[in-house]
């Protein structure tokens, strides 16, 4: 049960972190306002960071927020 919780807490920290310091750096380029559009609303974040020439943030994103789902449903399910 601790792994299962320490995999949901890592995930989520790490979710977190790579929104949050991409946001701010996609705030940086132009259109600035893309940066506080994707901070507002995460689902944005890729898709902005795909358009501008940014996919590893994107791709390190979306398997960080697949990885949070998938232990968060494992350890809501765990009896």
């Amino acid at each position: 049960m601790t792994g299962i919780v320490l995999a949901v807490v890592l995930s989520f920290s790490v979710l977190v972190t790579i929104h949050v310091v991409g946001s701010v750096a996609l705030t940086r380029l132009r259109p600035h306002w893309n940066g506080a559009v994707a901070l507002v609303v995460p689902p944005f974040f890729p898709y902005y960071a795909v358009r501008r020439h940014k996919a590893g943030w994107a791709i390190a994103w979306v398997a960080s927020a697949l990885t949070y789902v998938i232990a968060l449903g494992v350890a809501v399910s765990w009896r």
